[in-house]
């Protein structure tokens, strides 16, 4: 299944994550700060998640993105890479 937005909505995209149960989760990075960012306020179920993709840009350093994006997957038991691969969490 896939989960189409007009515009891109961070509590909404969590929101349907828990709700659907989705497994697969990509986006760009500055989707995956705002996601961060609101997990760290509003816990969501995110446990049907099994695999993530960041693409579309580079991942910034400064925010500690992938090193998030890995710590999240590491305790999720996913699969997780950004598109040049500079950050990788394989369990």
């Amino acid at each position: 299944m896939v989960i189409l937005m007009i515009v891109f909505d961070a509590t909404q995209t969590l929101e349907a994550v828990e709700k659907e149960k989705c497994t697969s989760l990509y986006g760009v990075p500055t989707m995956f700060i705002s996601e961060l960012y609101i997990l760290d306020k509003h816990p969501y179920d995110l446990s049907s998640l099994r695999t993530g993709v960041m693409a579309g840009a580079l991942c910034p350093r400064d925010y500690e993105t992938c090193e998030r994006a890995n710590e999240y997957a590491r305790n999720h038991d996913m699969l997780w890479y950004d598109r040049n691969l500079s950050c990788i969490y394989t369990n």
